[in-house]
């Protein structure tokens, strides 16, 4: 189910499903792909419903594709407390994995800035993947595909 602001715009954000392994789902975003900016209480509640969306599954894997992130879509240091906050506490059970492809400098800063805040299970389940070639490609056997979301 989509968000209220994706509901009137289906581009509005980047968080979509784009497989299944067995009972994991795997879930894509793409900043630089969303027309909209995630930096508000309000709108970060719209990216909350997109996360427990996610939680249909009993498990599941967030790649993260920071490619063509640009200054604008940084966020702020609160909506990375909201984030972080979310993770730890609603998500940290059911988030097996959280893969940042293609990570820049201010991914990088950002989780070692947040990780002392993170729940430490989920401190370990995040990897950077440097680019969405041979090492993505391996993590992704036996995905069942739905759609290759960072192809479009």
């Amino acid at each position: 189910m989509a968000c209220a602001q994706c509901k009137v715009n289906p581009r509005s954000h980047s968080f979509v499903k784009f497989g299944q392994k067995g009972d994991t789902g795997f879930w894509y975003t793409s900043a630089a792909r969303a027309e909209e900016l995630v930096d508000t209480t309000e709108k970060f509640g719209y990216f909350s419903a997109h996360m427990r969306e996610a939680k249909q599954d009993p498990h599941w894997v967030w790649v993260f594709d920071c490619g063509g992130m640009t200054n604008r879509h940084f966020t702020s240091i609160d909506f990375m407390k909201r984030l972080v906050g979310s993770l730890s506490n609603e998500h940290a059970n059911f988030l097996t994995e959280i893969w940042v492809i293609n990570p820049n400098m201010w991914m990088r800063a950002a989780v070692t800035l947040m990780s002392p805040f993170l729940n430490k299970k989920l401190v370990s389940k995040i990897f950077f993947i440097e680019d969405a070639g041979i090492e993505f490609l391996y993590k992704l056997q036996g995905v069942n595909f739905y759609s290759l979301p960072w192809k479009t």
